[in-house]
């Protein structure tokens, strides 16, 4: 399933959750559910149709269970979520410039006589803290 069906999905439970005045799920009770729905998707009636329970087809109802997988794999501590920043000139010095990680504030200082944008490809995360130094914000939007 595409990932950004996936945060569909997750938007669309809270969603439910809020208007229907339900606390916050776990990312484990979320996968649950999710699989709770599958299952009821797949009864049949006595005459071998579609129960009709819950309408959603076979293809839907395996998106629910890829959905459940990944919400495992969340609760489970397999992903975790990232962080992104950029390295900051600070201040310029004959002698190096100072950079900055917008996220933790980390400062090193660089010899000038290696050029900013090679030592910025060489570090893509900060050492302090882990962010993904790729100059995207942090905002998600």
């Amino acid at each position: 399933m595409p990932k950004d069906q996936t945060a569909v999905m997750c938007h669309n439970i809270a969603k439910y959750n809020r208007e229907h005045q339900q606390p916050d799920l776990t990312p484990l009770e979320a996968a649950e559910m999710l699989e709770d729905i599958a299952v009821v998707s797949d009864l049949k009636a006595v005459d071998g149709k579609r129960s009709g329970v819950v309408k959603i087809g076979r293809v839907d109802a395996e998106d629910l269970r890829i959905a459940a997988s990944y919400l495992r794999k969340i609760a489970a501590g397999e992903y975790k979520p990232v962080v992104h920043a950029h390295w900051k000139l600070v201040s310029e010095s004959t002698q190096c410039d100072l950079v900055k990680c917008t996220h933790c504030g980390r400062s090193i200082a660089v010899a000038r006589n290696v050029p900013l944008d090679e030592w910025r490809a060489a570090k893509p995360y900060c050492d302090q803290c882990g962010a993904l130094m790729n100059g995207k914000s942090d905002d998600h939007a």
